[in-house]
């Protein structure tokens, strides 16, 4: 079992979100949560990002606030920048403050191609909950191989933060629901408020997506969805335990084949 906070944050500057992220980390704690995570893009207020970089000390502030708090935080996705190029990228902290890694989005929108190059590799995260991936928004939503991959590489927990603007609400939940369905694999997919970077609106919505224990064939899902268009902070518990079971049946049955 594992208790999650999803953080759907209204978009604003570092300086103004920190501060908000020190306030709500201190009642996560006491609530006894586990993770925390935000979402994508959550402090760019405008088409030129704030870049920040592995020596940045807004990452040191991070760290602090994960030790402090005894909390894991998966720093959503923000804009970095190594040598000549620039990456969006997740930071993943463990309770003790260490870095465990970082994820870097591969699957870029059009508009992303312009400012950011690609990542490259998945990688899977050991924590004493089980394995943790990060699929940064797209990298999730329109590729179904990525979480087949995933699951099939031992992934317990998917985390899914997003830049999701309202116009796109409806087929994110799809994707989701889709690849939790299809591999029977929990997912936490965390979206913001207020403005993007491009001033469109994003509505939250954000959706933790558990299964109901006992029910294997058809599985249950369970669905946690964030309110529209306000700041919240989701928590929830899922069983990590059960989907395992369920997953390595359902993963048994793949069956090879030619297409001809």
């Amino acid at each position: 079992m594992v208790k999650v906070a999803a953080f759907q944050i209204k978009i604003a500057s570092f300086k103004d979100n920190f501060k908000k992220l020190e306030d709500q980390c201190k009642k996560l704690q006491d609530q006894n949560v586990d993770i925390l995570c935000l979402p994508e893009k959550w402090s760019q207020t405008d088409v030129k990002p704030e870049y920040i970089s592995d020596d940045s000390p807004f990452l040191e502030k991070i760290s602090e606030l994960a030790k402090k708090h005894n909390i894991y935080i998966i720093l959503g996705a923000l804009s970095e920048k190594e040598d000549d190029n620039s990456f969006v990228t997740s930071y993943f902290f463990d309770k003790n403050g260490n870095l465990l890694g970082k994820q870097r989005k591969i699957h870029l929108y059009s508009f992303e191609s312009k400012y950011y190059a690609r990542g490259s590799e998945f990688k899977i995260f050991e924590t004493e909950f089980g394995k943790i991936a990060i699929t940064i928004c797209f990298d999730l939503n329109a590729f179904p191989e990525v979480a087949r991959a995933l699951a099939l590489k031992g992934v317990d927990l998917i985390f899914n933060p997003v830049m999701v603007f309202e116009s796109g609400i409806e087929n994110w939940h799809v994707y989701l629901k889709s690849r939790a369905l299809e591999n029977r694999l929990p997912l936490v997919g965390v979206n913001g408020v207020g403005k993007s970077p491009m001033g469109t609106t994003l509505t939250g919505e954000s959706l933790i997506i558990k299964f109901r224990k006992g029910h294997e064939s058809p599985a249950k899902m369970k669905f946690e969805i964030g309110k529209k268009s306000e700041e919240e902070m989701i928590i929830s518990k899922i069983d990590l335990d059960y989907p395992r079971q369920i997953r390595k049946k359902r993963l048994a049955e793949i069956q090879d084949f030619k297409i001809v």
